[in-house]
C-alpha cells in the first residue's frame, strides 16, 4: 500500500518551525490567528462533509515560509486503522486535536499540553496574548465528548470576527497580486507590440529587386521614423537620451492609437512629417496584416514551420 502526496517546496513541520531548539523566533498573534482561520478552514470542511481529519499533530502539520499551512497524512488512518470508532466522536477528537496544536504551537512546546503543564501553558497564553485567542483554545480543548459536545461550527461562531479579519487579509493580498499581474500583463502587451515593428522595420522585399523596396515606402517608413523618434533620439551635443520612461510612455500611447500627434523627422532631416499615434498604429496593422497575408505565419498558435528561407541576396557557398 502506498500513499502519495504532492510535493511543497520550503515546507516546515510546526514542530520544526516553532517547537525545537533551532525553530524560528517567537510567534507573532497575527501568525497565530492565520494558523488558526486555515485549520479550523480545513477541519470545517472535511467534517461538513462527514469525515474526520485524525492528523492535526504538529509533526503532521506544513506551514511554508509564506504562512501557507497544508495538513498532511489525511486519510491514512481512514484506510488502516480503526474504523469502529463513530465519526462524531472521531471529529470531537479533530477539535480536541486542533486545541492541543495550537497550545503546543503558541508555547513553543511539545510538551504544553501535558496534564503536569497545562495550566503553566495557560497562564502563559494569558499573559502573552488576547484574551480571545486563550478562550478559543480552552473551548477546543476541554470539550468532554459525547452527545453534549461542540463541533467545528460551534467554535468556528466563537472566532467569527477573527475569521473574517483574515479573509479581509487574504483579499488584500488577492488585490496585491492581482496589481503584480497587470503590470506583467503590460509588458507582455508591449513586447508583443515591439515585436510586431521589428518583424516589419527593414525588411527585405523578396518580389523586387530593390532589398527595401517595401520597408522604405508608405506605412513601412512612418513606423521607421517613429522606431528612431522612440529609441534613437539624441541631445543637441548628441548625446543619446535613455529615457526608459519616455519609451513605456510613447509605446503604451502608440498601442491604444490615441489622437496626440508627434513630430517625426528623418535621420537626414530632409523630411518632417507630423502624424497622430493613431495614424501610426493603423500603419502598423496595415503593414503587419500585409506580412500575414503574404507569409506563412504559425506563431499565434504556437505552432512550428519549416526552415526559413534565406533573405534576398543570399548565396549559399558549398566546398
Amino acid at each position: 500500500l502506498v500513499f502519495c502526496h504532492d510535493f511543497v517546496f520550503g515546507a516546515m513541520t510546526l514542530e520544526e518551525r516553532h517547537m525545537r531548539g533551532d525553530a524560528l523566533g517567537g510567534i507573532g498573534e497575527d501568525v497565530i490567528w492565520s494558523y488558526i482561520a486555515q485549520l479550523t478552514s480545513a477541519v470545517r470542511y472535511v467534517h461538513s462533509r462527514g469525515k474526520a481529519l485524525r492528523c492535526l499533530h504538529a509533526s503532521k502539520v506544513l506551514v511554508t515560509p509564506q504562512q501557507r499551512v497544508y495538513l498532511n497524512c489525511a486519510g491514512i488512518l481512514d484506510t488502516v486503522g480503526d474504523k469502529k470508532i463513530h465519526i462524531h466522536d472521531q471529529q470531537a477528537e479533530d477539535l480536541r486535536e486542533l486545541g492541543t496544536l495550537l497550545l503546543q504551537t503558541v508555547c513553543r512546546s511539545m510538551e504544553a499540553s501535558l496534564p503536569s503543564s497545562l495550566a503553566a501553558s495557560i497562564e502563559y497564553l494569558s499573559v502573552h496574548y488576547n484574551p480571545e485567542l486563550k478562550d478559543f483554545v480552552v473551548f477546543c480543548i476541554s470539550q468532554p465528548g459525547g452527545a453534549g459536545q461542540a463541533t467545528i461550527f460551534t467554535a468556528c461562531a466563537r472566532i467569527a470576527g477573527r475569521l473574517l479579519e483574515q479573509l479581509d487579509y487574504a483579499y488584500q493580498h488577492h488585490d496585491a497580486c492581482h496589481r503584480e499581474l497587470a503590470k506583467e500583463i503590460q509588458c507582455g502587451r508591449l513586447f508583443r507590440l515591439i515585436c510586431k515593428l521589428n518583424v516589419i522595420l527593414e525588411r527585405p522585399d523578396r518580389h523586387n529587386n530593390d532589398a527595401n523596396a517595401w520597408a522604405e515606402t508608405g506605412d513601412r517608413y512612418l513606423l521607421k521614423l517613429y522606431r528612431d523618434y522612440v529609441f534613437h533620439q539624441c541631445e543637441e551635443d548628441e548625446t543619446p537620451v535613455v529615457d526608459f520612461g519616455a519609451i513605456v510612455q510613447s509605446l503604451n500611447k502608440l498601442d491604444v492609437g490615441t489622437s496626440e500627434k508627434i513630430t517625426l523627422i528623418s535621420r537626414d532631416e530632409q523630411t518632417i512629417l507630423i502624424v497622430s499615434y493613431s495614424d501610426l498604429k493603423a500603419c502598423a496593422e496595415r503593414s503587419f496584416s500585409e506580412l500575414l497575408q503574404d507569409g506563412n505565419y504559425a506563431q499565434q498558435t504556437g505552432g512550428g514551420r519549416g526552415p526559413m528561407a534565406p533573405p534576398p541576396g543570399f548565396v549559399e557557398q558549398t566546398h
